[in-house]
């Protein structure tokens, strides 16, 4: 299913085909893509591939995976490290990481600058000029798709953080949003966007393309009682800061009984920097409380993408939205695939990270019935059957 080559100096070579009699083949290798986060591929090289002994170079390299069934090119970047190792039999390998051109962004430092009006696309048009100044033509990145408005509320400061640390801290812990490194006419371009991804029509399904499924809760966030903080009185004088207790009969404090009841009394702070009146500062703290308690939920699963062996499944792709079904476990809805990990010689059962998903106190009702092939009989059977196929294809 996938075709590995590398690139040195401008020239090409495979080593990885398709073919089980060919020398080009790796002993292993796993990709590893999630939604905002640098993609990486791992693989390990036997001494009998003509590309053992020095092909591979450090920080050189380019790496590119391409689905020969899709013809897309499913990650492309650069060698990081490499290890030689022989076995106690005698046998020599290699052991490879790469990572892709996102991670050439940690390679520039952006001086110190004050950006007081400047909109989200000038701002990183001005982070890209600055990282290109410092890199080679093979690592210069430029601007690409944004779909953040002409906003020029909110000022920004670089302070000597790599770029990427500077695109994080600036913008994505600020207002959201999504970053990725694409090909486009053959030079590498940065999208900064809400999200990316499409809604798909293909779904996940137990019995049908769907192995297992596991649902993890976190309730770690929660606050029971909160104390809503505003600004500070006495500005450089004191840490004292406005509260409700005026309002309130003297508490400073608010609950959500629907969480006090479920997990006792939690006790929590907010500040509002900016708001003076207590009456604000009580609808603010009760705006935080219900937005704040919520129960998260992050799935993990194991499928099968069918599209091997079936045109009507679309691949399953990092940042696409699909229809997870699992009646066992109340599963039915939209929802993100947010990682993908994938075995190169595993291509049809890649695991996966779904979007995590907040419910509020009130209505979360978390199950714990587990995936079993016993209980469901005919799972077993499809199972094997689309397995079968897959490895055919």
């Amino acid at each position: 299913m996938y075709e590995i080559t590398i690139e040195n100096g401008g020239i090409s070579q495979k080593i990885h085909e398709v073919s089980p009699d060919s020398m080009y083949r790796l002993s292993s290798g796993q990709l590893v893509e999630e939604v905002g986060q640098i993609p990486s591929f791992s693989f390990t090289i036997p001494a009998s591939n003509p590309c053992f002994s020095d092909s591979l170079n450090d920080r050189k390299t380019i790496v590119k995976i391409t689905n020969i069934i899709t013809k897309e090119v499913e990650f492309e970047g650069v060698l990081l490290t490499q290890e030689t190792s022989m076995s106690s039999s005698g046998k020599l390998q290699k052991s490879a990481v790469c990572e892709g051109f996102l991670g050439y962004l940690c390679d520039t430092v952006q001086p110190y600058c004050h950006y007081e009006d400047t909109t989200v696309s000038q701002f990183i048009f001005s982070l890209l000029e600055n990282h290109n100044a410092q890199t080679s033509p093979d690592k210069h990145i430029f601007f690409g798709a944004c779909d953040f408005g002409d906003d020029h509320t909110n000022s920004k400061t670089t302070a000597y953080r790599n770029t990427l640390e500077e695109i994080k801290t600036n913008l994505i812990e600020r207002i959201g949003g999504e970053i990725r490194v694409r090909r486009a006419d053959g030079k590498l371009v940065l999208d900064f966007l809400s999200q990316y991804g499409v809604k798909s029509d293909t779904t996940v399904e137990l019995a049908k393309n769907m192995k297992s499924l596991d649902v993890k809760t976190d309730s770690t966030s929660i606050i029971t009682r909160l104390i809503p903080l505003g600004k500070q009185l006495d500005e450089g004088e004191t840490a004292e800061r406005l509260t409700i207790a005026e309002i309130n009969d003297g508490k400073p404090y608010i609950d959500d009984e629907n969480a006090v009841e479920k997990y006792g009394i939690i006790v929590g702070t907010a500040e509002f920097d900016n708001i003076t009146l207590p009456e604000n500062l009580m609808k603010s703290g009760r705006e935080y409380l219900e937005n704040n308690n919520r129960i998260k939920k992050a799935y993990s699963a194991e499928v099968l993408d069918l599209s091997l062996i079936d045109s009507s499944h679309e691949n399953l792709k990092c940042g696409n939205t699909y229809r997870f079904k699992n009646s066992f476990m109340g599963l039915d809805e939209d929802l993100r695939l947010m990682k993908r990990t994938v075995d190169i010689y595993k291509p049809f059962a890649p695991t996966v990270e779904i979007d995590d998903k907040s419910e509020k106190i009130t209505d979360i009702a978390v199950r714990t019935a587990q995936l079993s092939s016993m209980n469901c009989p005919n799972r077993k059977a499809k199972h094997w059957q689309w397995q079968n196929q897959l490895q055919r294809a």
